[in-house]
């Protein structure tokens, strides 16, 4: 289905708090509607179907709204100062991104060892990572330098690093005509039935802060021989 079919297969409106709703299905459904067609916007959605989190949708519906798991143990419950300062968005030290630069080129170096077939070897690690700390070192932009390191947070994490086990600083949503279709088969999984598909708009002045399109993240990413 596309998205207007998606709406209009929406067969009733709640509100979260259990309030009754002051405007009529079809009120809320053009709404939803005309956003698709405002250039102002740009319109997200994610698809969730893991039970525990489900569970917490369904019965605690503001945690929509509230900060995620692996966000809240990045900047609230993480004991490390370090790290903790790294994981801050709001935060760009430059000295403590070299340094996990440094232990992501050195996880680099054991998956090249451990995995033959890869194309790559030590000494071209050592380049890239000789190449990648000039570079952050010489750049000011901050917007940038925030995109490098999500993108490190990221690869630390998909790559098993202890620290980074359970931290990561985003969250993947699809956009698109197909954008539901999507988010639909990332909620069911593989045997899901049950699923909630998270729908929100923001603002498309506000990309590379609010949001960042996978376009966008790579032409960042190329200036750095990241992508």
């Amino acid at each position: 289905m596309n998205e207007r079919e998606w709406i209009e297969n929406i067969s009733r409106f709640e509100c979260s708090d259990g309030r009754y709703l002051n405007f009529t299905d079809e009120f809320i459904k053009n709404k939803l509607k005309n956003a698709l067609s405002n250039e102002n916007i740009i319109c997200l959605a994610r698809g969730e179907g893991r039970s525990r989190i489900l569970n917490d949708i369904v019965f605690h519906p503001e945690i929509l709204f509230d900060w995620g798991e692996k966000s809240v143990h990045a900047l609230l419950e993480n004991k490390d100062e370090h790290l903790r300062r790294f994981c801050d968005p709001q935060i760009i030290n430059k000295d403590i991104m070299i340094y996990y630069i440094t232990k992501y080129a050195e996880q680099l170096k054991r998956y090249y060892q451990r995995y033959r077939y890869l194309k790559g070897n030590e000494q071209d690690v050592n380049s890239f990572l000789d190449k990648l700390i000039e570079q952050v070192s010489k750049e000011y932009n901050d917007t940038d330098l925030l995109c490098v390191k999500e993108w490190l947070i990221y690869a630390l994490h998909t790559m098993g690093e202890k620290e980074f086990k359970k931290t990561t600083p985003c969250i993947s949503c699809c956009y698109g005509t197909n954008r539901f279709d999507i988010a639909q088969k990332f909620g069911r999984g593989r045997n899901g039935n049950h699923f909630v598909i998270m729908d929100c708009w923001v603002d498309k002045r506000e990309e590379g802060s609010a949001y960042k399109r996978t376009e966008y993240v790579n032409t960042v990413l190329r200036k750095y021989g990241l992508n």
